[in-house]
């Protein structure tokens, strides 16, 4: 399945994964991947961003009929976890910010959903997630991303410090 999806071929590898009811973490990957690749098509580039992103869902959530799931079956949202997040890192490094943003919104899993909002640069929404998970590590985490953005977007190691602290008191939760 690795190897179908390194050959740019994961709709093969997606249908042979369901095909011989491989384990769930596999197929999801298939998916995820087949989901990704949609993202970064020229197929996607004529929609809007909400269209992609519901169709990039629609790829995460589907048991294909054929293959052994049921008529408009769909998988069970835990086992999409971190899922949502990898195609919205697909989707953002295509500069498809507003995509990775509503696929993100979908996300369940906090481990995965902060590291890829902080990856997009979205800071104070990572922590928002944090806190609301009560994870003082993912909290720790967004804090020290968001101090070494500040400290690389300008020269002046003063005027670094003093951004962060006033973002930090006004933006962050």
């Amino acid at each position: 399945i690795a190897r179908l999806i390194t050959m740019k071929r994961p709709a093969l590898a997606t249908s042979i994964c369901a095909y011989l009811q491989l384990d769930e973490s596999v197929q999801a990957f298939a998916r995820a991947s087949r989901a990704a690749a949609f993202v970064n098509s020229e197929g996607s580039k004529g929609r809007t961003d909400h269209e992609t992103a519901e169709a990039a869902i629609q790829i995460l959530n589907e048991v294909p009929s054929d293959m052994g799931g049921a008529k408009g079956g769909t998988v069970p949202p835990a086992h999409n976890r971190g899922a949502y997040a990898s195609v919205a890192l697909a989707a953002n490094r295509a500069g498809r910010t507003a995509v990775a943003k509503l696929l993100l919104m979908q996300e369940s899993s906090t481990a995965d959903k902060v590291p890829a909002l902080l990856s997009i640069g979205l800071f104070a929404d990572a922590a928002s997630v944090a806190v609301a998970a009560k994870d003082t590590d993912l909290l720790f985490l967004c804090l020290v991303e968001y101090q070494k953005h500040c400290k690389n977007s300008t020269n002046d190691p003063k005027q670094a410090m003093a951004t962060f602290n006033q973002n930090l008191v006004s933006k962050f939760p």
